[in-house]
């Protein structure tokens, strides 16, 4: 549910980001193109991570304050807000090469422990069969019928 959350996020945090690309300027002055730079920034690195299976959710909600700040042109909340999230999710971008290795190598588990089912089975099953088998018959009494009378 949160996965469905967070790309809904995304979604609409990539439609606003695109209807201030293509139908506002950027921010006037250098500190509002410094901070539009900053969310930009901040933008690509949640949009990697997210592609990469991290959940961004919580970025994202800040990411979306701080555009609404920069489109009321209050650049000081919205730099306060943008210098609190890049540090963080620099930190998730470095540490995604270990998240994908273990991700890999969970992944890959899986799919071996499945793939290693049928030859146990092929070896195992017919040997725990026996066995069960033994077991249950071995207090049965063999009677032989040779002799006609009996």
């Amino acid at each position: 549910m949160r996965y469905l959350a967070s790309v809904a996020a995304i979604l609409a945090l990539s439609v606003a980001a695109i209807g201030l690309i293509s139908i506002a300027s950027p921010p006037e002055g250098i500190e509002g193109q410094s901070v539009w730079d900053k969310w930009l920034y901040a933008y690509r690195l949640v949009i990697e991570l997210s592609r990469s299976g991290i959940n961004v959710s919580e970025h994202l909600e800040l990411l979306n304050q701080s555009l609404h700040y920069i489109e009321i042109g209050d650049y000081d909340k919205a730099s306060r807000i943008l210098d609190q999230v890049i540090p963080e999710l620099e930190n998730d971008y470095i540490a995604l090469g270990s998240y994908a290795f273990q991700e890999n190598v969970r992944k890959y588990s899986i799919v071996a422990a499945l793939l290693s089912l049928p030859p146990l089975f092929y070896y195992l099953f017919p040997r725990a069969y026996l066995e069960v088998w033994y077991r249950l018959k071995r207090n049965w009494i063999v009677v032989s019928r040779d002799e006609p009378g009996q």
